[in-house]
C-alpha cells in the first residue's frame, strides 16, 4: 500500500474508535449496538474505498488474528 493510502486508513480507523467511544458515552444502552453496527458498516465502505473490498477483508482477518493474540 502507499504511503497516502496508510495515512488515509489510519485517519478512518482513528474515526472509528471515536465514534464508537461517543456511542458508549452518549447513547442509550438499547441503540448502542444499532449505532456500532451502523459505524461498523460506514468503516467498511470506507476502507473498500481506500484499499479495495479483497484486500479490505485480508486487513480485517489480519486485525482479528492480533486482537486474539
Amino acid at each position: 500500500m502507499s504511503e497516502d493510502q496508510l495515512h488515509k486508513i489510519q485517519e478512518v480507523n482513528l474515526s472509528y474508535v471515536t465514534n464508537l467511544d461517543r456511542i458508549d458515552k452518549y447513547a442509550s444502552n438499547e441503540n448502542k449496538m444499532k449505532f456500532a453496527e451502523a459505524a461498523t458498516t460506514e468503516l467498511s465502505v470506507k476502507l473498500d474505498a481506500i484499499m479495495g473490498p479483497d484486500n479490505r477483508k485480508k486487513y480485517m482477518e489480519y486485525i482479528l488474528e492480533k486482537l486474539d493474540e
